[in-house]
Parts: C-alpha cells; sequence; structure tokens
C-alpha cells in the first residue's frame, strides 16, 4: 500500500472547526462545529497533531436476541480525520483536512 502524504507527528495546525459525533434519531454521526458556539466569534485553535484516523457514520438498530437484544452498529460512510492536541483540552480533538491549516512551530 502507498504511503499517503500525511503530515509529520508534531507539526502545528490551525484548526477552525472540530468534529463531534451527534445522535439523530437512530444515526450516529460526525459532523464538523466551530470552536465557539456563536460562529462570528469564533477563532482557529492550534493545535499539535499526532496522528490520524478514519471515522464512520452510521446507523444504529435494536436487535431482539430472545432473552435479549444489542444495538447494531451498520456503517455508512468512511472519512479521513486529523487528531490533535491543544492546550485547553485534554482530550484528542478530531478535525478534516479541509479545516486545518498548517503553521509554523509554536512559539
Amino acid at each position: 500500500m502507498p504511503k499517503a502524504n500525511h503530515p509529520q507527528i508534531g507539526e502545528w495546525f490551525e484548526v477552525s472547526h472540530y468534529l463531534k459525533r451527534v445522535t439523530e434519531g437512530r444515526k450516529k454521526i460526525w459532523r464538523p462545529f466551530p470552536n465557539h458556539p456563536i460562529e462570528y466569534y469564533s477563532k482557529p485553535f492550534k493545535g499539535l497533531f499526532i496522528g490520524y484516523r478514519y471515522l464512520q457514520d452510521g446507523t444504529r438498530e435494536w436487535e431482539d436476541l430472545g432473552e435479549g437484544g444489542i444495538y447494531i452498529f451498520t456503517p455508512t460512510n468512511h472519512f479521513l480525520v486529523y487528531q490533535f492536541v491543544y492546550a485547553n483540552n485534554r482530550k484528542p480533538v478530531y478535525a478534516l483536512p479541509i479545516h486545518c491549516k498548517k503553521v509554523g512551530a509554536q512559539s
């Protein structure tokens, strides 16, 4: 498999929107959100690139198995996202590559 042109771990980016998982009925989807509830006031945050992964949207259905049941997740869409960490959040955040802009080293 040929190596894709991904950023190097440890590079700094300005991220304008992060991804958040939301549930709409039976659908579980990833949606981009600005970094401030009012997009007009939203400013990009500087994030340190720590990796990439593939996320998926899909549907969740309850299957009855007689004595019990289970939720079955069926993927409908796959896409590449970048993982970042930044000072205000200890958990990694996901962002689409179109919402990321490479910047110089953090000062």
